[in-house]
């Protein structure tokens, strides 16, 4: 599971080009709060339609997958949902992929690097 997570988490990562970090910082910090308040109802509800949800993770291609990949439905009106049945263990295992994209991106920026060639 973890192998086709970090394979859509690429895909992702293309289509969001330029735009991947703060892509990327939206959807660790999702993940992050459904991992630390499993019960919390709210953080399993994401308004699909709000204007920031949408310019800066859902518009990219790849995006409903990844969320969907952990457990997140069409709740018919708008939101996606994760319901509070779904284990959080495919959210931890993206959250987990998600933070080591993030400090590889860090590391090739950082490096001098950031289109990710080298040699």
């Amino acid at each position: 599971m973890a192998q086709n997570l970090g394979n859509q988490l690429e895909q992702f990562c293309k289509s969001a080009g330029s735009s991947q970090e703060e892509a990327l910082s939206v959807l660790a910090r999702i993940l992050a709060n459904i991992l630390k308040q499993p019960g919390e109802a709210k953080f399993r509800r994401l308004n699909a339609s709000s204007p920031k949800l949408q310019s800066t993770l859902l518009c990219h291609s790849g995006a409903q997958e990844l969320l969907a990949a952990v457990g997140f439905r069409d709740a018919g009106d708008g939101f996606l949902q994760l319901p509070l049945d779904a284990g959080v263990e495919p959210a931890q295992a993206l959250h987990d992929i998600v933070l080591r994209q993030t400090e590889k991106r860090t590391a090739l920026l950082s490096s001098g690097t950031a289109g990710g060639t080298s040699g």
